[in-house]
C-alpha cells in the first residue's frame, strides 16, 4: 500500500567533512542523485562530496553513482569537505506503509528513512511478522529478571525487532525506545535511522496518514500518540548535554523510574560507536557491565 500527497521541505547538511545521515521526505519526479543535489558541483563528486548507501546484506557502504536514483523509505550517508549545503526537495510522498527489513545472522542493521513531513512517534510504529502485527514492546518483550529479549546474548527466541532505534546527529548517535521518558523518539522528515531486525521477512509498518488536502505539505505535529502517560511523582530524569563548537551530544539521561530494576534493565540504552573521524559523545560506563559487548550507555 502506497500513499501519495504533495510535499516539500529543506534541511541543512553540514560540510567540513562531517558525516550526515538523511532520507528524502518527498520524492521528486527526477530522483537521480545529481538532480537532487543540483546545487553542488557534479565534477567534484567523489572528490569533495559523495553519497553512500548501506548494503544490509554485507553490512557495507556503497558509493552511489551520480545517475543512481534515490529511493523513498531509505537512509543514506552524505559527506562534503566544503561548506554546509541546504538540501531542498519537492515532489510527492511515496509513502509505503510497510518497509521491508533485511536479516541474515549476524547481520541485523537496517538504515531506513522516513518519507513525509509529519512526525511519527516511534512508539506508534508496528512490526509486521507474517500474519502478526506487533507493537515494539511485543517485538522486543522484557523477559522477567533478564531484560529485553533482543538484548540477550544470543538473542532470545521472543526477539523479532529491537525496540531501540538510533539517529546520527552529526556528532553522536541518539538512542530512542518509545517508552523511556525523554527517549521516546519520533521519525522526522529527512531522518535516516538505524533499526535492528532479528528475524527474516519482517517489516516496519507506519501509521496511516491522516486525510490531507491536495498541496498539504504536512507539518511538525505527530500523527498520533496522544498525551504522555502520568508518571510516578517520585520519578525524575536529568538530561546531560556536552557541546564543543558546532558539535553536540544531547541524548544522555540519568533518572529514576518505578519500572527500573537493579542492574542493567530495559531503560539502559546502549550508545553506538561514532561514524567518521569527527565526533563528540558523552558515555555512561559501568564496571559491572564490562562483559557486555558495547561501547557504552546513553542512559
Amino acid at each position: 500500500h502506497i500513499e501519495h500527497r504533495s510535499c516539500s521541505g529543506a534541511t541543512t547538511l553540514a560540510g567540513g567533512g562531517q558525516w550526515q545521515s538523511f532520507s528524502l521526505p518527498c520524492l521528486p519526479r527526477d530522483n537521480q542523485l545529481l538532480q537532487i543535489f543540483a546545487g553542488l558541483d557534479s565534477a567534484s563528486y567523489n572528490s569533495s562530496w559523495a553519497v553512500f548507501g548501506h548494503d544490509a546484506a554485507s553490512d557495507s557502504y556503497l558509493l552511489l553513482e551520480p545517475t543512481d536514483p534515490l529511493q523513498a523509505n531509505t537512509g543514506y550517508w552524505y559527506v562534503n569537505t566544503g561548506a554546509d549545503y541546504q538540501l531542498s526537495v519537492s515532489g510527492r510522498e511515496r509513502r509505503e506503509r510497510d518497509i521491508p527489513l533485511y536479516y541474515a545472522a549476524p547481520l541485523v542493521g537496517n538504515l531506513v528513512g522516513h518519507t513525509g513531513m509529519a512526525n511519527v512517534p516511534w512508539r506508534d510504529v508496528t512490526v509486521v511478522d507474517g500474519e502478526r502485527v506487533l507493537s515494539l514492546a511485543e517485538a522486543d518483550p522484557e523477559l522477567p529478571g533478564l531484560g529485553l529479549a533482543c538484548d540477550q546474548q544470543p538473542v532470545a527466541p521472543e526477539c523479532v525487532l529491537s525496540r531501540k532505534m538510533y539517529k546520527w546527529n552529526g556528532a553522536a548517535y541518539q538512542g530512542f525506545d518509545g517508552t523511556t521518558p525523554g527517549m521516546e523518539g519520533s521519525l522526522e522528515a529527512f531522518d535516516g535511522v538505524w533499526v535492528a531486525a532479528h528475524k527474516p521477512g519482517i517489516a516496519l509498518r507506519l501509521p496511516a496518514l491522516a486525510a490531507a488536502a491536495e498541496g498539504d505539505t504536512g507539518g511538525d505535529e505527530p500523527l498520533t500518540g496522544g498525551q504522555p502517560e502520568q508518571t510516578d511523582p517520585r520519578e525524575w530524569t536529568l538530561r546531560l548535554t556536552v557541546e564543543s563548537g558546532e558539535q553536540s551530544d544531547p541524548g544522555n539521561l540519568l533518572g529514576r523510574l518505578a519500572s527500573a530494576r537493579s542492574g542493567k534493565d530495559a531503560h539502559d540504552l546502549e550508545e553506538l560507536p561514532p561514524q567518521g573521524d569527527s565526533w563528540l559523545s558523552l558515555l555512561f560506563l559501568n564496571r559491572a557491565w564490562e562483559e557486555e559487548d558495547n561501547w557504552g550507555y546513553t542512559s
